[in-house]
């Protein structure tokens, strides 16, 4: 037997009702967590100061609290009927089973009480009884708590502790001490725990249960095996819960409520798999004259661990995530699994291997993980998972397995409780621009989400964020994708850094924020490709475009900021060479140009001034931000202003400066298409529902069939594309007066043109290099790039219809 002291088993504070109240408090890093309950010996000090520093802990009196130990097992008790059970040392000299938390309530946490059936109700101590009418007492094995209502009754608890096994006892009976007869019972909460970071797989009868519910009979009364694994060979550490007098009338195994989330469809049957197990012994219900007791009681024996001769993981992923103003919390979280090697050799090469995909509601953003375990030795390795919203409540399971060789020769599963989102249908504005037959039976609906508190477009839908129906039928079965018409989904970004002396933080701060500026794009759905051009008064470096963030940070770690004792630095030819990249046709370009100086202009460094780079940068379609000095800001603005770019000061947060400029206006339309139930229906009623960021709203639609059939719909081609620099754009079954308008890549019309509708094809000629504006006549030449023609037209019966289409000015 080992010879370890109670490790974690310190003092306990009591707290008004906190297992089981709304507004507990939550783990802000891995979710709800009964870990957040624990008060450390530090905090009980300051309480004792009269501080007032632990929100869990009561503050109108001091609390008070017993504790039991030994190498096997340790209990506390506190004043107002919350006691902790655990392990120590355990029952084996492996070190798996060193301190490994076999508790019955978490350490520290008010997770674990008595409960007493009295007037009508099942009450606890601290919501029945005043502090006065409560006191502790100890004895060497013994822990005893008595609390009493003079002419009412009288509760006592004990904890008994037996010396060489370490065997737990829970011993209860309430007296009756009114004049009348009452109806009393006696019942146990008891919240069980196995392992440093699991919860506890429950066998009945050698049976395991796997899903919440209440056993009644015999079966109530048979003990209850606690594992730390489902397998039985490979259990880990083992506890045995049994009644040593009378059995329990009933015995309920569920989920530690507060775990379980609040927003759910009534609609629905709840989910009842186990993953945080808590029992709850039930005594008989038992009339009791004046002067007579119900008794109950509970034991709780540590049982032999059962551990593979080969290795044995741990993993503190959370039993249950949160919401948090209403979105999943935590969306992204880190996980570390250990392994003890007890194979009696090194293991050179292990290979973790974690469930889930981007498709589940949580998974790992990497599966496959590799280390090396040494002879009798821990191994770690960590995940980080993302999670995803639910509108349906679930638990799901994660597993992780390890191989050695392609050999796996361990796996684990945990259950994770999944909230869901609320379904409310407030807060976004959902708009429906167009439906059309695309052919038929085919529909397809444009439309719009934006926050109606901030005016902010959702930018990013799942099919499960929304909800279909037409004629009452619900739809579930569409696609759901973005519209181009002027907005960005590629962008090539280009960085023109200056590299001089004063420029090292910056030169860092580009390398350390660049993967979070990448991830923005990535967020909201844009393909990225990343550049770098570096200068002082001469161009030092200049890299063609990557999608590799790695790639491009090595780019950047190699820069060595030195030399630029005079001010003005060579800015004008750098950002000339930004303009000889190779860009895709398609996206957007950026150029990020960081400078703590002015720049030279027409001297002895460059021939180049602002009037002979500008039209360089136009023709590309070059759009130019500087993150630069404040007194140079006016030089900057003289090319920043033109190409429709921004300022921002080089003191400013680096990496909100990059965020900013990362929102890009991208595309905010909506496409879902579907074939309809009905292709012969006179009408159709069409209702869109979106759920997202716990917020909600509806659209309809009524889309009437015209007499005679369905028309055609208005048609565009563009040839050639790419072209230059005259398009010819041919508009085919036109339906009534027209508007077809050229749009750039920020969404800026360019040109427009009016249709009378007289005729059902049109053909128009569209010169880049002598674009006119149809309403005011001007012209002016055009840049290089993407361009987007518009059709807004309207069937027969007066419906809106739309038709977009991308043409590429290729010089």
């Amino acid at each position: 037997m080992k010879l370890l002291g109670v490790v974690g088993l310190l003092l306990v504070l009591a707290m008004q009702g906190v297992a089981q109240d709304k507004g507990v408090a939550q783990d802000k890093g891995m979710g709800r967590n009964k870990g957040m309950y624990d008060i450390d010996a530090s905090v009980w000090e300051r309480q004792q100061q009269g501080q007032q520093e632990a929100s869990l802990a009561k503050t109108t009196r001091t609390p008070d609290h017993a504790v039991l130990g030994n190498p096997v097992s340790g209990a506390t008790l506190l004043r107002d009927g919350y006691f902790t059970f655990g392990t120590t040392g355990g029952r084996s000299s492996m070190m798996q089973d060193d301190n490994c938390q076999l508790t019955f309530g978490h350490p520290y946490a008010l997770t674990s009480f008595i409960e007493f059936f009295w007037d009508g109700a099942w009450q606890r101590v601290d919501r029945f009884f005043s502090d006065a009418e409560c006191r502790l007492q100890t004895r060497v094995d013994t822990m005893e708590m008595i609390a009493e209502r003079p002419d009412v009754c009288r509760l006592i608890l004990r904890v008994l502790q037996e010396p060489t096994t370490g065997v737990l006892t829970l011993e209860a009976s309430i007296e009756n001490l009114s004049s009348n007869v009452q109806n009393a019972a006696l019942a146990f909460q008891l919240d069980a725990a196995l392992g440093r970071w699991g919860d506890a797989a429950v066998y009945c009868d050698d049976v395991l249960v796997e899903d919440a519910q209440v056993l009644k009979g015999m079966a109530s009364q048979s003990p209850v095996v606690l594992q730390e694994r489902v397998q039985r060979e490979n259990a880990g550490i083992r506890a045995e819960l049994g009644y040593p007098g009378e059995g329990p009338d009933s015995l309920e195994i569920m989920n530690w409520q507060p775990a379980l989330g609040e927003n759910f469809d009534p609609r629905l049957q709840r989910p009842t798999r186990l993953f945080d197990v808590v029992l709850r012994p039930v005594w008989r219900l038992q009339p009791l004259a004046t002067g007579e007791a119900a008794m109950a009681s509970a034991e709780l024996a540590v049982l032999e661990p059962r551990f593979s001769s080969r290795a044995f993981m741990r993993w503190d992923m959370p039993t249950a995530l949160t919401l948090s103003d209403g979105v999943l919390f935590p969306n992204s979280f880190s996980v570390s699994i250990e392994t003890l090697n007890a194979s009696g050799a090194r293991i050179s090469s292990a290979w973790f291997n974690a469930s889930g995909s981007e498709e589940d509601a949580l998974y790992p953003t990497s599966e496959v993980q590799n280390t090396a375990l040494e002879k009798d030795g821990y191994g770690y390795c960590s995940y980080t998972y993302k999670s995803t919203e639910k509108f349906e409540e679930s638990i799901t399971p994660m597993q992780v397995t390890l191989r050695v060789g392609g050999e796996i020769i361990d796996s684990l599963t945990r259950w994770v409780y999944l909230p869901a989102v609320a379904l409310v249908d407030t807060g976004l504005a959902v708009d429906i621009d167009t439906v059309q037959m695309d052919p038929a039976p085919r529909i397809s609906m444009y439309f719009t989400v934006k926050d109606e508190k901030t005016d902010v477009s959702v930018l990013t839908l799942r099919p499960d964020h929304v909800t279909l129906f037409e004629n009452g039928v619900h739809i579930s079965e569409f696609d759901l994708g973005k519209e181009n018409r002027g907005e960005v989904n590629a962008v090539d970004v280009a960085f023109v850094l200056d590299v001089t002396g004063s420029m090292a933080g910056e030169i860092a701060s580009v390398r350390d924020n660049v993967q979070s500026f990448a991830d923005l794009l990535v967020e909201n759905g844009v393909s990225y490709r990343l550049g770098l051009v570096t200068f002082s008064d001469a161009i030092k470096h200049v890299y063609g475009m990557t999608d590799s963030v790695e790639v491009f940070k090595s780019w950047v770690a190699a820069q060595q900021a030195y030399g630029g004792g005079d001010s003005p630095e060579n800015s004008l030819d750098a950002l000339w060479e930004a303009t000889r990249l190779e860009y895709r046709p398609t996206a957007q370009r950026i150029v990020i140009w960081i400078t703590d100086a002015g720049y030279h202009e027409k001297d002895h460094i460059t021939p180049r001034t602002v009037e002979t780079l500008l039209p360089e940068l136009l023709n590309k379609a070059i759009l130019v931000h500087c993150i630069g000095s404040r007194a140079s800001r006016g030089e900057y603005e003289r090319i920043t202003y033109p190409t429709a770019g921004s300022y921002f000061d080089i003191n400013g947060n680096f990496r909100d400066i990059l965020m900013e400029i990362g929102r890009f206006d991208v595309a905010s339309v909506f496409r879902l298409s579907y074939f309809t139930p009905d292709p012969d229906a006179d009408s159709r009623q069409i209702e869109l529902e979106v759920h997202y960021g716990g917020k909600g709203g509806k659209a309809n639609w009524i889309m009437q069939a015209p007499p005679g059939g369905t028309p055609a719909e208005p048609r565009l081609h563009c040839y050639p594309n790419p072209f230059n620099p005259a398009v010819t754009i041919h508009v085919q079954d036109v339906h009534g007066p027209s508007t077809l308008t050229v749009h750039d890549i920020s969404g800026r019309e360019v040109s427009r043109y009016q249709l009378d509708g007289t005729r059902s094809q049109y053909e128009l000629r569209w010169n880049a290099e002598s674009a006119t504006h149809a309403t005011n006549g001007s012209t002016a030449p055009a840049a290089s790039g993407v361009y987007f023609i518009q059709l807004n037209s309207r069937t027969p019966n007066g419906a809106p219809s739309r038709t977009s289409t991308r043409i590429v000015y290729a010089k």
